[in-house]
Protein backbone atom coordinates (compact mmCIF):
# COMPACT_ATOMS: atom_id res chain seq x y z
CA UNK A 1 0.00 0.00 0.00
CA UNK A 2 1.38 3.39 -0.94
CA UNK A 3 1.53 6.34 1.44
CA UNK A 4 -1.33 7.96 -0.49
CA UNK A 5 -3.46 4.83 -0.13
CA UNK A 6 -2.69 4.64 3.59
CA UNK A 7 -3.80 8.26 4.01
CA UNK A 8 -7.04 7.55 2.13
CA UNK A 9 -7.67 4.47 4.26
CA UNK A 10 -7.11 6.46 7.48
CA UNK A 11 -9.49 9.18 6.31
CA UNK A 12 -12.09 6.56 5.44
CA UNK A 13 -11.61 4.81 8.79
CA UNK A 14 -12.03 8.05 10.73
CA UNK A 15 -15.04 9.05 8.64
CA UNK A 16 -16.64 5.64 9.18
CA UNK A 17 -16.14 5.85 12.93
CA UNK A 18 -17.53 9.38 13.21
CA UNK A 19 -20.47 8.63 10.91
CA UNK A 20 -21.33 5.57 13.02
CA UNK A 21 -21.63 7.95 15.96
CA UNK A 22 -23.35 10.89 14.31
CA UNK A 23 -25.26 9.60 11.29
CA UNK A 24 -25.54 5.80 11.30
CA UNK A 25 -28.37 5.75 8.73
CA UNK A 26 -26.28 7.59 6.15
CA UNK A 27 -23.38 5.27 6.87
CA UNK A 28 -25.59 2.22 6.30
CA UNK A 29 -26.68 3.64 2.95
CA UNK A 30 -23.07 4.22 1.92
CA UNK A 31 -21.99 0.76 3.02
CA UNK A 32 -24.79 -0.84 0.97
CA UNK A 33 -23.30 0.61 -2.18
CA UNK A 34 -20.57 -1.51 -3.69
CA UNK A 35 -17.73 0.62 -4.98
CA UNK A 36 -14.65 -0.99 -6.46
CA UNK A 37 -13.10 -3.51 -4.08
CA UNK A 38 -9.84 -1.65 -4.55
CA UNK A 39 -11.25 1.55 -3.06
CA UNK A 40 -9.11 1.96 0.06
CA UNK A 41 -11.22 4.86 1.36
CA UNK A 42 -14.32 2.65 1.31
CA UNK A 43 -12.42 -0.18 3.04
CA UNK A 44 -11.41 2.30 5.75
CA UNK A 45 -15.02 3.46 6.02
CA UNK A 46 -16.18 -0.12 6.63
CA UNK A 47 -13.40 -0.80 9.12
CA UNK A 48 -14.08 2.42 11.05
CA UNK A 49 -17.73 1.43 11.29
CA UNK A 50 -16.76 -2.04 12.54
CA UNK A 51 -14.42 -0.54 15.12
CA UNK A 52 -17.25 1.57 16.50
CA UNK A 53 -19.50 -1.50 16.71
CA UNK A 54 -16.79 -3.43 18.58
CA UNK A 55 -16.37 -0.62 21.10
CA UNK A 56 -20.13 -0.49 21.70
CA UNK A 57 -20.19 -4.25 22.31
CA UNK A 58 -17.22 -4.03 24.68
CA UNK A 59 -18.93 -1.26 26.64
CA UNK A 60 -22.12 -3.36 26.95
CA UNK A 61 -20.15 -6.38 28.16
CA UNK A 62 -18.19 -4.25 30.62
CA UNK A 63 -21.45 -2.84 31.99
CA UNK A 64 -22.92 -6.34 32.35
CA UNK A 65 -19.85 -7.51 34.26
CA UNK A 66 -20.03 -4.54 36.59
CA UNK A 67 -23.73 -5.13 37.18
CA UNK A 68 -23.16 -8.84 37.85
CA UNK A 69 -20.43 -8.10 40.37
CA UNK A 70 -22.48 -5.63 42.39
CA UNK A 71 -24.19 -7.16 45.41
CA UNK A 72 -27.96 -7.07 45.26
CA UNK A 73 -29.81 -4.84 47.73
CA UNK A 74 -31.36 -7.86 49.44
CA UNK A 75 -27.93 -9.41 49.96
CA UNK A 76 -26.63 -6.15 51.40
CA UNK A 77 -29.43 -5.85 53.99
CA UNK A 78 -28.93 -9.48 55.07
CA UNK A 79 -25.22 -8.89 55.60
CA UNK A 80 -25.92 -5.84 57.75
CA UNK A 81 -28.09 -7.85 60.20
Amino acid sequence: MTTEEIDKYKKGFNSGYVMALENPELLKSLLKSKPSSENVYFEGLKDGSRQHEKEIERAKIREQIITMNQPKEKDQSEKEK
